[in-house]
């Protein structure tokens, strides 16, 4: 009778593998339509985190989210185990920082000015070194302007960066077009009174989820398949239509 105990002990050990598994801490910033915190509910939502939500639950993880200022949660990502961070741009800085589980949203970076501001007519990028530009602290956007030798005043986020756009303190900043909009209804901010300046191509493109180094290989590959699934069986491509405008497309590759 013992000896049959202790089978059923170990069989239902091995078909509950997540029963002792670690909790997943995962940090994110304040970017709307992605990822942000709603002022009703206080919780945490957005395009992104539906679809990281969903990830997590078909991996059968236990898991919180927090929100913080981006280089907070950039650092927290990289030093701490079972951490998992979104909507993370990748590069080749990044590449080995962290443990990449899969795209998760799609963006496209401009660089805004003043609507009012005719003075800043350029062509190319290199004609905006004798302006202040504006970017966050340890972000991918800044990192891109700051290697090609402009200096960037940071800020701990976008609605930051409009507040200085707006009082002429930075001339120019790059965002994201479908957070920027969303910031700018969120936070009161004329987004009318802003617009594109030029494109990024470098710095446009898929956002991620990824772990920090110190997680598990399993935790990230249940994560991957997860993903996986999502965008076969169709479930990415809904939770992703519901937060973009008629007009935009959302395939990610």
């Amino acid at each position: 009778m013992k000896k049959h105990l202790l089978v059923l002990l170990a069989t239902a050990i091995v078909y509950l593998p997540n029963t002792f598994a670690a909790k997943i801490t995962v940090v994110t910033e304040e970017m709307p339509p992605y990822n942000f915190k709603d002022e009703k509910s206080r919780s945490i939502t957005g395009m992104s985190t539906e679809i990281v939500k969903e990830i997590l639950r078909r991996s059968h993880l236990d898991y919180s989210i927090e929100l913080y200022p981006w280089a907070k949660s950039y650092r927290l990502a990289q030093d701490n185990p079972n951490v998992a961070i979104y909507s993370i741009a990748r590069s080749a800085d990044r590449e080995k920082k962290f443990k990449w589980v899969g795209a998760v949203a799609l963006r496209t970076v401009y660089l805004y000015k003043l609507k009012d501001r005719t003075d800043l007519n350029v062509k190319k990028l290199d004609d905006l070194k004798p302006y202040k530009l504006g970017g966050i602290r340890d972000g991918v956007r800044t990192q891109y302007l700051v290697d090609r030798g402009f200096t960037v005043e940071t800020v701990s986020d976008d609605a930051n960066n409009i507040i200085k756009l707006q009082t002429k303190k930075i001339d120019a900043f790059p965002a994201d077009e479908l957070a920027l909009a969303a910031l700018s209804e969120k936070h009161g901010f004329d987004y009318g009174s802003m617009e594109k300046l030029m494109k990024l191509d470098e710095v446009s493109g898929s956002l991620y989820l990824a772990f920090s180094l110190k997680t598990p290989d399993e935790t990230v590959e249940k994560c991957r398949a997860a993903l996986e699934s999502m965008k076969k069986d169709g479930v990415f491509d809904r939770l992703a239509a519901k937060w973009q405008p008629k007009s935009k497309s959302n395939k990610i590759k």
